[in-house]
């Protein structure tokens, strides 16, 4: 059925040709008759010569004319394109004398003669299948650059693109490392898009490609490093944490390598983002103290993380440093731990300091495009609730609308959906909405219930959830019965483990203590 569906699109591309050029035109530049032309038209087999005919006289793309894509005429097509699409006439010939020799086979006439045309046809078919290897290669090679540079410039819509035109080449060039930037690229992008299953998939086959082939190399322990900051992002802290510690098994001769220690500061991370905020800590700092100061850029996240959660630091003087940093040409620096900083701005609840953070990052043009529209109309939106500003349940509604927050919570990841909730329902507290903050806090607290062991909350956003229930609670609106109890246990425990951050929301002898302040977390 598929072999009828091909040849009557042969057809029908040859009748397309047939309004554009005379039959006997056609007809003298295939060296045939136009009554052949005509059987062919109407149904008799398509001759591969009379197509190989086709292209080298007429100039007819062989894709467009074999499968239909592309432009009709090889005139249309680069010539890089075109001298790869010639190959495809050939491989059909080389498959048809395969297909005759089985023919013969099956029919009970096995001889040499029909021997050595298999012999011709596969030797034939491998020679054309090598060629487009080797021309496909070089293509390769140019489209990863291009989908690299619209990666780093966060170009959906082109790297897409590019990602699709790679998947179909490497048919052809199976380089091992054109596969592996290749997965690589494409876990970039479905992260993007919240495909979060889909891209760990997607780094996993990379990183296999990697241990398979050789001894854990600095590529692999890189990849790998990129999957656990990718497991930490989508929520599964603990399997993160595994990743890393196992992959530091893996490669102990490289334990001088940076690339080593950022599987370390990985492993401390996660420790930290599990509650455990001293035990992660002296991992993270070690590995920042091992790195030393001219790679800060590869843990200013870290290291502004664990400093604020020890109280070593507050929001202000993360946003002083960076300011201080971008003075002296530490671009990479200040945008690896924009998100970090915003987050610690948003808790403690600034107005005027989330604005100048986000104003720091977008009046600089090497790290602007790290903030995403979303941050933007987040802090906008906090701001002006935090101010009072007239109008705040609308705009927040229209917040909630917005593609951008449906996204969040509608991710794959359910740590993601916790996050867009959480966030949701903090603003409605700030804008007065009893309804939206208790439909949040209820999401929420579904979600929570629901996560089972695959999924762990980062510490900060469980904070931000327990401290939306001392809110509600506050202002005696709807709430669990028992989720005052779980707040009250939640900071007491997690200010124990070093999170001076909950110091003031920890129980002691006056019971539940609530701050004036209130942020977001995004």
């Amino acid at each position: 059925m598929q072999e009828g569906n091909e040849e009557q699109g042969l057809r029908e591309r040859l009748a397309s040709l047939l309004k554009e050029h005379p039959q006997a035109k056609i007809a003298r530049e295939t060296e045939t008759t136009p009554s052949n032309i005509s059987r062919y038209a109407n149904g008799m087999r398509v001759p591969a010569l009379f197509c190989m005919r086709l292209v080298a006289r007429l100039g007819v793309n062989p894709s467009w004319l074999l499968t239909g894509e592309g432009a009709v005429y090889l005139s249309d097509v680069n010539a890089a394109t075109g001298m790869q699409a010639g190959n495809l006439l050939e491989l059909v010939r080389a498959m048809s004398a395969i297909s005759k020799a089985k023919l013969g086979a099956l029919s009970g006439r096995p001889d040499r003669r029909m021997l050595r045309e298999l012999d011709d046809a596969i030797s034939a078919y491998e020679r054309v299948r090598a060629q487009l290897k080797v021309r496909t290669a070089a293509f390769m090679e140019d489209m990863l650059r291009q989908l690299q540079a619209a990666i780093e410039r966060r170009d959906l819509v082109q790297a897409e693109f590019l990602c699709r035109a790679c998947r179909q080449a490497s048919r052809f060039a199976d380089e091992p490392e054109h596969l592996r930037a290749l997965d690589h690229f494409e876990a970039h992008i479905l992260s993007w898009k919240r495909l979060d299953e889909s891209a760990l998939k997607l780094q996993r086959a990379a990183i296999v490609r990697y241990l398979v082939l050789s001894e854990p190399d600095v590529l692999a322990i890189q990849e790998i490093k990129a999957h656990a900051v990718y497991l930490l992002r989508v929520g599964r802290i603990e399997d993160c944490r595994r990743t890393a510690r196992a992959a530091q098994e893996l490669a102990m001769d490289l334990q001088d390598t940076s690339d080593y220690q950022m599987l370390r500061l990985s492993e401390g991370m996660a420790i930290t983002l599990l509650g455990r905020v001293r035990e992660g800590s002296q991992v993270v700092l070690d590995a920042c103290n091992r790195m030393g100061p001219s790679e800060l850029e590869y843990y200013a996240s870290e290291l502004a993380s664990v400093r604020w959660f020890l109280g070593l630091v507050d929001a202000a003087g993360l946003v002083h440093e960076r300011r201080e940093w971008l003075r002296a040409g530490k671009h990479e620096a200040v945008g690896a731990s924009m998100t970090a900083v915003m987050s610690f701005c948003f808790w403690e609840g600034d107005a005027i300091l989330c604005r100048e953070a986000l104003e720091l990052h977008t009046c600089n043009a090497k790290v602007r495009h790290l903030v995403s529209p979303f941050l933007a109309s987040y802090t906008e939106l906090l701001c002006d609730l935090r101010h009072g500003k007239r109008g705040g349940s609308p705009r927040l509604r229209e917040f909630l609308a917005s593609r951008e927050h449906l996204q969040r919570i509608e991710a794959e990841s359910p740590v993601d959906r916790f996050r867009g909730h959480v966030t949701a329902c903090e603003l409605g507290l700030l804008a007065g909405d009893r309804v939206i903050a208790e439909r949040e806090f209820a999401a929420t607290e579904k979600l929570n219930a629901s996560l089972g062991k695959r999924y762990q909350v980062p510490v900060l956003q469980m904070g931000l959830h327990y401290r939306n229930a001392l809110e509600l609670a506050k202002r005696k609106w709807r709430l669990p019965a028992a989720a005052t109890q779980r707040a009250a246990e939640f900071f007491d425990t997690h200010f124990r483990l070093g999170l001076a951050c909950y110091r003031e929301y920890a129980t002691g002898r006056e019971g539940i203590r609530t701050s004036n302040q209130s942020g977001g977390l995004v």
